[in-house]
């Protein structure tokens, strides 16, 4: 079996959590950002590795340009505007995962979700 994150979506979410909680110290947030981040992924992988033979684990991530803001201009403009530690963290855990050892994907022009319809 063969884990495959959507990562903006389950930071998005991690980050949704934590922001009820943030505080001043910018330093001290991303980094509690991220530990609060690693932790729930963490626990979703070992929920699965507990019950089953876990042979990869996948990770995708948005690219920066997404073929749809081409098509329509108005995609995804709704949304508000992410704070820059919102970036900074996501960015630095792609990294941190890739040393870890996970497969880590970022294919340009494509969502998360995108790069899992590929994957699978």
């Amino acid at each position: 079996m063969n884990l495959i994150f959507d990562i903006n979506n389950a930071f998005y979410k991690s980050y949704f959590v934590y922001t009820n909680i943030y505080g001043k110290d910018k330093a001290i947030n991303e980094k509690l950002l991220f530990n609060k981040f690693y932790t729930d992924l963490m626990y979703t992988c070992r929920l699965f590795v507990d019950h089953h033979t876990v042979e990869k684990v996948i990770l995708c991530y948005d690219s920066k340009e997404n073929f749809r803001k081409k098509l329509y201009t108005d995609y995804k403009s709704n949304r508000s505007k992410k704070e820059e530690s919102f970036y900074n963290v996501l960015n630095y855990t792609k990294e941190y995962f890739k040393k870890l050892g996970f497969i880590v994907t970022q294919i340009n022009g494509l969502e998360a979700d995108d790069s899992i319809g590929l994957c699978v």
